[in-house]
């Protein structure tokens, strides 16, 4: 009787174990980073905040009233300073933008909880104007060469709204995070 007891503990064990091995799996946490000759300390609109927040004005329901309509652009600054010398012709450094709030187009999901407004996403644009499609869920912008003897550099970038439908009124918000990549 004691013998039957025991295996049928072990068993029950060893399934619970092997259950949380598979439950491990199935959530995990996923680090990334880079070592570099290279670092720099980064600001946004000249904010050392480690969550700048960029104040958007407000747009016309009437602007975004079909899919694909933009409005308000707002541009902001992202300025790279105390950088190592690159001593050579140049080093590209480039800005990696990542969210888990992206919509199909890869533009930043509203995720506003109070009296949101429907239908509107925000787009990023890199220093040309170029859309930063986020739709894997990250990218990597165009953003700074540093040359022989500089040590700081400053890049234009720019959100909007875009509406993903006929835009209804409400308030808009939206995060994303971003990394200095200077590989």
């Amino acid at each position: 009787m004691f013998n039957k007891t025991l295996i049928s503990g072990i068993i029950a064990l060893s399934t619970l174990s092997t259950a949380s091995v598979f439950a491990a799996q199935e959530n995990s946490i996923r680090f990334m980073g880079e070592v570099s000759a290279q670092t720099c300390n980064i600001s946004v609109n000249d904010s050392t905040s480690a969550a700048p927040i960029i104040l958007m004005q407000t747009a016309k329901v009437s602007d975004l009233s079909a899919a694909g309509n933009t409005s308000m652009p707002t541009t902001f600054s992202m300025k790279l300073t105390g950088c190592t010398d690159p001593q050579t012709a140049g080093q590209d450094i480039k800005i990696h933008f990542a969210s888990s709030n992206v919509d199909a187009s890869g533009n930043l999901k509203n995720i506003a909880t109070t009296s949101p407004a429907n239908n509107v996403a925000i787009q990023l644009l890199d220093p040309d104007n170029k859309v930063i499609d986020l739709k894997s869920g990250d990218a990597t912008a165009k953003a700074f060469t540093l040359k022989s003897g500089e040590t700081s550099g400053e890049a234009q970038y720019t959100a909007q709204y875009i509406a993903t439908g006929a835009a209804t009124a409400g308030k808009v918000e939206a995060t994303v995070q971003y990394a200095i990549n200077y590989l």
